[in-house]
């Protein structure tokens, strides 16, 4: 498969939460020539994966600039210039939540007319599902891939010491309106957040009579999964509904 090239610019820096300069976000945009004037897509990777200094988007094959020339449209990533202090992949809070929200405020009043599509992974798929829940207005779509969505059920399958309260997409369901355009998928190898942890997700969501399903990518791992055709046919699908 050969895409256009994405042409990649310099990251741009806003504290989206004035009370918690911790929370300040990075966001890199990724364009395309003849980019939809339709649809925009918004990249949360996992915050946890690496470094969060920098943005740690790599020109050679990050989701970010894949979606971008896949779906010919603009991208923007966004993730913590730095992580909060004690920051754990095993609590979200209620603040990161309205900053990320705050964050795609902004971005929607610079890009009037298009329609958002959310895109996340891991951490970030858990923030996107929360923001389906909390502030559904924060996009028109939303792909969730590799998502630890029951929280406190990856925590312990993690044999993890955290005991902090932390938000949980599965715990927020009852807020998701069954109108919602939203997919989820997993790889069938990922031994980092089990399908099982989506699954769940999926089946409270199916309960609330949102219409989705749990799609399962074929050999893909944790990471491997955002490079897996199921996800770009999920991706694909939900831009062509957008775009409508």
């Amino acid at each position: 498969m050969v895409f256009a090239q994405a042409a990649v610019q310099p990251p741009a820096s806003t504290c989206v939460n004035a009370q918690a300069a911790s929370l300040c976000l990075n966001q890199q945009v990724f364009d395309v020539a003849g980019a939809s004037p339709k649809l925009l897509v918004v990249y949360l990777p996992d915050a946890f994966a690496d470094a969060p200094a920098a943005m740690a988007v790599a020109a050679d094959g990050s989701a970010a600039i894949a979606l971008s020339q896949q779906l010919k449209a603009t991208a923007i990533a966004i993730r913590p210039m730095a992580m909060p202090p004690n920051a754990s992949p095993y609590v979200i809070r209620a603040e990161e939540v309205s900053a990320y929200a705050d964050a795609l405020r902004k971005i929607r009043s610079s890009y009037p007319g298009k329609k958002i599509l959310l895109v996340g992974h891991a951490s970030g798929a858990v923030m996107a599902a929360l923001l389906a829940s909390t502030t559904p207005a924060s996009a028109d779509a939303f792909l969730l891939a590799a998502c630890p969505c029951d929280m406190p059920a990856w925590r312990r399958w993690r044999n993890s010491s955290t005991t902090a309260p932390t938000l949980s997409p599965a715990d927020e369901t009852g807020k998701v309106s069954p109108q919602v355009r939203l997919a989820v998928v997993v790889g069938n190898r990922d031994d980092n957040t089990l399908p099982k942890f989506s699954e769940t997700y999926v089946s409270r969501l199916q309960a609330r009579g949102v219409k989705t399903r749990l799609t399962t990518a074929a050999n893909a791992t944790h990471v491997s999964v955002q490079r897996a055709p199921e996800f770009f046919m999920l991706a694909q699908s939900l831009a062509d509904e957008l775009s409508r």
